[in-house]
């Protein structure tokens, strides 16, 4: 099994955003999606997310990036880091359940008026499978996004953004999205998965999650959880936990 050698955590945020702008632009990672939230099927992104375009991507920026440092990170490493930020990018996916108009019913039934600005009311996430994953399997994370419209600004753009850590605090992928695409408030269920790459170390890694309302953090939550182990005949194992 291969292993991330990360000297600076700065290096790697930098190697991973020259691995994915390379990505969105030479291979057209970032999907354009229809109305409604959709987003590419699993065959487009298996195509997007090839590990043999991804792999030369990769090696070349860390070559750029780590020359003349003492730890230097691997290609190996940049790859997989690359893997996992494609799959999210394309992977990601958000569609509205309820209206602005039946989440506002449901506040007033139970409050006088609305908030003065929107505000998050609920935000929940789970990571599947609830048992372990083997190498080259998907991690899927879901969330339920609900925003409660305010009195003066009832037009409103929720983003989340989605960050995978390691018990070090390095990134191997991070994504930012807009989750409401219709520009209102209500009940947003999202998703996307990321594929546990051989070059992933053993440990606890971390899906922080933030949301944003109109640009501005309200919630951000590092309560999902998996452990990368080492498996019998030199599997790499996740096992999810929250």
């Amino acid at each position: 099994m291969l292993y991330i050698i990360i000297g600076e955590k700065v290096m790697n945020r930098k190697i991973i955003a020259l691995i994915v702008s390379g990505l969105l632009l030479l291979q057209g990672c970032a999907t354009p999606r229809a109305g409604g939230g959709k987003t590419s099927s699993g065959g487009d992104v298996e195509q997007a997310c090839n590990p043999l375009v991804i792999g030369a991507i990769a090696f070349a920026g860390c070559a750029l990036i780590s020359n003349g440092n003492k730890r230097a990170v691997t290609g190996a490493a940049c790859a997989a880091a690359a893997m996992v930020g494609c799959y999210m990018v394309n992977s990601y996916k958000a569609q509205q359940t309820r209206t602005a108009q039946q989440v506002e019913d449901d506040y007033l039934r139970h409050n006088k008026q609305l908030p003065e600005k929107a505000a998050l009311a609920s935000y929940e996430t789970k990571i599947t499978p609830p048992a372990g994953v083997q190498r080259g399997a998907d991690v899927q994370v879901a969330s339920n996004i609900v925003v409660i419209p305010g009195r003066q600004d009832k037009n409103i753009k929720v983003e989340e953004k989605l960050d995978v850590i390691d018990s070090r605090g390095d990134e191997w992928g991070t994504l930012k999205k807009v989750a409401n695409e219709s520009g209102q408030a209500g009940e947003f269920q999202s998703s996307f998965k990321f594929r546990v790459q051989d070059a992933m170390s053993q440990g606890v890694y971390t899906v922080r999650r933030t949301v944003y309302l109109n640009n501005v953090a309200v919630r951000s939550d590092n309560g999902a959880k998996f452990q990368v182990v080492q498996g019998t005949a030199g599997m790499a194992v996740a096992l999810l936990s929250e």
